[in-house]
């Protein structure tokens, strides 16, 4: 029983993960519109509001177009080390896909078979305490954002090509450390909704059937 609690939290913790980063992907496209506009980019860039929305569609649908495998922006060139930074990002979103399908498709199998309830009481305490997860992440940003962004890609990324040289890769002007800090701000919120409405799910399943394997 112990190594099958483990797998559903794998698989939980997994669906929450690809969901949040997904969701804030889409989301990102309302952030970038509103922060375009709030931080003047077209004033920094030299670009209309329309080109440079047109531009970050450009790269929003290449990071979803898997065939494509490079970036092509109409109004930025971009070096060897950019383009492949962006590559490597669209792989990394090609997997996280990969990871809400499989993990989608067994709770909805659970679904399917009535056992969704009897398996999220088991994860009570697993949900309880990821919920914390997203607190002590966001704290950590507050003290220092930059660090906290910087140690991400490190983590990510094998390379140092994410180092965008504005010269080189203009179109990082147009991406400020504010907006990513709104979609780490924006994930962070998901994260912790999808999380907590699976666990309020599980305590009141619990609730109704006290003897259910915690």
């Amino acid at each position: 029983m112990g190594g099958l609690n483990l797998f559903f939290s794998v698989i939980f913790g997994g669906w929450i993960l690809s969901s949040t980063v997904l969701l804030t992907i889409v989301g990102s496209l309302a952030i970038f519109w509103l922060d375009a506009h709030y931080l003047q980019l077209d004033l920094v860039v030299q670009l209309s509001q329309a080109q440079i929305w047109h531009n970050y569609l450009q790269i929003w649908r290449y990071l979803f177009w898997f065939p494509q495998r490079w970036l092509h922006l109409d109004n930025f060139h971009s070096s060897v080390q950019g383009l492949e930074h962006f590559h490597e990002v669209q792989l990394l979103i090609g997997a996280v896909v990969i990871l809400w399908f499989i993990t989608t498709i067994i709770l909805l199998v659970l679904v399917i078979k009535h056992q969704l309830s009897k398996v999220l009481v088991t994860q009570q305490f697993f949900l309880g305490g990821l919920l914390w997860l997203p607190l002590v992440i966001l704290a950590c940003a507050l003290i220092d954002f930059e660090d906290l962004f910087i140690g991400f890609h490190h983590l990510l990324f094998r390379n140092n090509y994410w180092i965008f040289d504005a010269l080189k890769d203009p179109v990082i002007n147009m991406l400020p450390d504010t907006f990513f800090w709104h979609c780490f701000i924006v994930a962070a919120v998901i994260f912790e909704l999808l999380t907590l409405i699976l666990w309020w799910t599980a305590k009141r399943k619990k609730k109704a059937n006290p003897n259910a394997i915690s």
